[in-house]
């Protein structure tokens, strides 16, 4: 609940500091977006493996890895 009401209040602040939809949009894509898709290398690339219950070949040639 704590981390909804911050990231809130900071989501709110931003938009007041530059109240324009398309730089509030991009800058919000540009604070994600990198992050998102580090995460998403480092599941499928390093936690996948590890985790897996299939050969290495059959994870990554797999249609849902």
């Amino acid at each position: 609940m704590i981390f909804f009401c911050l990231s809130g209040g900071l989501i709110t602040q931003s938009w007041e500091r530059d109240p324009q939809a398309a730089t509030f949009l991009v800058k919000r894509c540009l604070r994600i977006f990198p992050a998102l898709g580090v995460t998403v290398v480092l599941t499928v690339f390093v936690l996948g493996p590890l985790f897996t219950t299939m050969g290495l070949r059959e994870y990554f040639f797999d249609p849902t890895t």
